[in-house]
């Protein structure tokens, strides 16, 4: 009888694309997990081909598998990419509604703290500075100037009597 042999090349081969593939799905639930149903569009990863690339970073394939998709999306560059965008689309988003009287919407985009003179965000909120300068507001605001005084109307004589 004629059997059919394989190569143990072939089972080396088949051993690791399985085991590739299964490496494919864990990353892929992994990603949904740690970013939602919706991480490629929220990262800009599209896939080009074989390969993924991120659109926000630079615009050639350079990620061979989501494994690196999530490594690269872990990068402090693409984060701040991310944090960007987030912030331009709502500044205001992470600031309680109780403090936006002291803060104001600066012409580049970012808010900005008028009790610390400083951008706010997250880190800001949470500051030393920040929390010490909310308990006492009326002390830290800017004070805002007067308009000028109008120029005096001239003092006219009073009329003469009636007699």
């Amino acid at each position: 009888p004629i059997t059919k042999t394989c190569s143990p090349c072939f089972h080396s081969f088949l051993f690791l694309f399985m085991d590739w593939q299964q490496q494919e799905h864990a990353h892929a639930v992994r990603l949904q997990h740690d970013y939602g149903i919706d991480w490629a569009r929220i990262h800009s990863i599209v896939r080009i081909g074989g390969a993924y690339t991120c659109t926000k970073c630079c615009h050639k394939p350079q990620l061979p598998d989501l494994g690196r998709v999530m490594e690269h999306i872990r990068t402090s560059a693409h984060q701040s990419r991310i944090r960007d965008d987030t912030y331009r689309a709502d500044p205001f988003k992470d600031i309680p509604a109780s403090q936006w009287q002291f803060m104001m919407l600066e012409q580049e985009g970012w808010v900005r703290c008028l009790l610390c003179n400083k951008v706010c965000d997250l880190d800001h909120l949470e500051s030393k500075m920040h929390k010490n300068r909310i308990q006492w507001p009326e002390a830290y605001m800017p004070r805002v100037p007067l308009p000028p005084p109008s120029p005096a109307a001239p003092v006219m004589p009073p009329p003469p009597p009636l007699d």
